[in-house]
């Protein structure tokens, strides 16, 4: 009679449920690994109280050997994450400086060279009359707005 289950030595890859214990863990210590385990389960939709102890039992052996390392890389990646804001500038720059800096920029040429062009120049000129700027007034009047909602369900 051939055996059943996984070979001996396979393992299911619990790297990722494991993460997800110490993430939890380390954002709520007063949790117990085993009730982040069983929601975990929950998750997953294991609704079957046998695959659920199976599940709990096999996490929980393979985190009571690794707790220690996967915690200390939860809190490396939560220190990380909370860090405090620094500053990008390392010397001191006047304001001057600054602004001259980003005008002189690579995005604020682009963006020169887009408003000088003829198609943008004519756009802002056709938005200056003033038969347009008092349609755009009426278009952004709710009133208008909800005929436009009705128009479109009456089609």
């Amino acid at each position: 009679m051939a055996k059943r289950g996984r070979p001996k030595g396979s393992t299911y890859p619990d790297g990722p449920y494991l993460d997800r214990i110490a993430e939890a863990l380390t954002r709520t210590p007063e949790k117990s690994a085993n009730s982040v385990i069983m929601a975990i389960a929950g998750e997953l939709g294991i609704s079957d109280y046998r695959q659920q102890e199976a599940f709990r039992r096999r996490l929980h052996e393979k985190w009571s050997v690794q707790k220690e390392d996967r915690m200390a890389e939860a809190r490396e990646r939560h220190a990380e994450r909370n860090r405090p804001p620094q500053r990008v500038v390392k010397r001191n720059l006047s304001t001057l400086d600054v602004l001259r800096t980003i005008e002189e920029s690579p995005t604020m040429k682009l963006a020169k060279m887009y408003e000088d062009m003829p198609h943008v120049r004519l756009q802002k000129l056709y938005d200056d009359l003033p038969h347009v700027r008092i349609q755009k007034m009426l278009d952004d009047m709710p009133a208008m707005r909800i005929q436009k909602m009705l128009d479109k369900l009456n089609l």
